[in-house]
């Protein structure tokens, strides 16, 4: 077995049982010009936190990442839950990286496409991630406008977490339901409970 058989072992032994897992070792399954990037990404122990929240609730959960960059909150929430997660991103070289990584673990509920996430219907969606996306857009304005429009067409039950500062107004119609920090991230939870 090459080195990176046994990382992938070693990742997907360990998250199957439920056990810690070092973001070191999950970064490891990304080519050196991808995880350079990794300080900008979920730590491992918020994907295992966000992804059971989202995924909970419904019987076929199916989870968006809005700006999913290398896929790691996606290949962690299915790998843990069983849960269908869907990442959307506008840069092809993390699509492609993430795609390979997914087919190397065999998580096979996950799918990446190139592309504006606010280009597509998110009703479709059982529940959203939202780390900081609004960040990179060019037209921050934009954005921020279509985040909140897409957020406000959400059927009741949408779960939505949120990582970070997004810089805008949740819509009427969600409740707070949690808040937690793992290292320096801060997680924000989020449940649809009235249309208006």
């Amino acid at each position: 077995m090459s080195r990176i058989d046994d990382i992938v072992e070693h990742v997907r032994q360990t998250l199957a049982a439920g056990w810690p897992l070092r973001d070191l070792d999950f970064d490891r399954l990304y080519p050196e010009s991808v995880r350079s990037l990794a300080a900008d990404w979920t730590p491992v122990e918020a994907c295992r936190v966000v992804s059971r929240f989202l995924a909970g609730g419904c019987d076929e959960p199916l989870v968006l990442d809005v700006g999913s960059g290398s896929g790691k909150f996606c290949l962690i929430g299915s790998l843990m839950t069983g849960a269908s997660f869907r990442g959307v991103e506008q840069h092809s070289f993390l699509v492609n990286a993430a795609v390979e990584v997914a087919r190397r673990l065999g998580a096979n509920e996950t799918s990446f496409v190139v592309g504006d996430a606010f280009d597509l219907n998110w009703r479709q969606f059982t529940a959203l991630y939202l780390f900081e996306p609004l960040k990179e857009s060019v037209d921050r304005q934009r954005a921020l406008e279509s985040a909140a429009n897409q957020l406000e067409n959400m059927p009741l039950q949408t779960r939505v977490a949120t990582c970070g500062d997004l810089g805008m107004k949740f819509p009427k119609g969600y409740e707070p339901i949690g808040e937690e920090t793992i290292g320096q991230s801060s997680l924000r939870f989020w449940l649809r409970v009235a249309t208006w």
